[in-house]
């Protein structure tokens, strides 16, 4: 079924064939008798276009696939693909002349800071005053333990 709807009317018919003879007994396989009478005709029709000479809407495709009728709905198209050759060369463009700069403004050099430098210009930054130098904290576990309690008693004295 989805080769028929894909347009490959021949695949299509091998396909229901296939099925055809796999199920022999004809209360189970009426959709693929169904199927195969609806591809007979699109075949035959596509056979008369091409006797008739009207086979523009009617591309032949590899390995006797058939597109569909109207080439027009069915959205798709058969595009022909040119790979190119090797032989050309890939020139780049030619790069512009320096132009001189606009007036009010002047050309610097970029240059590119290393990570190496920072190592160098490190300078000793002033110590900053503390935030609460009344407060004072051991960096012990009892220490901040002390400190949190009296944290808290001052936080619910309202101080």
């Amino acid at each position: 079924m989805a080769r028929f709807e894909l347009g490959e009317a021949r695949a299509a018919l091998k396909d229901v064939e296939h099925v055809l003879t796999e199920v022999p007994d004809p209360s189970s396989n009426k959709e693929a008798v169904e199927l195969k009478q609806r591809i007979s005709e699109t075949l035959k029709q596509a056979q008369s276009k091409d006797t008739r000479g009207a086979s523009s809407e009617n591309v032949p495709v590899d390995q006797g696939v058939v597109i569909a009728k109207d080439a027009g709905t069915s959205g798709w198209r058969r595009m022909e693909i040119v790979e190119a050759s090797d032989d050309e060369s890939d020139t780049a463009p030619v790069a512009k002349e320096a132009s001189s700069p606009a007036d009010g403004f002047k050309r610097m050099q970029i240059v590119e800071d290393d990570d190496d430098d920072e190592a160098e210009d490190v300078v000793a930054e002033p110590e900053r005053p503390e935030m609460f130098p009344d407060i004072e904290v051991q960096y012990t576990r009892q220490g901040i333990e002390t400190a949190k309690n009296q944290a808290n008693s001052l936080f619910t004295k309202g101080s």
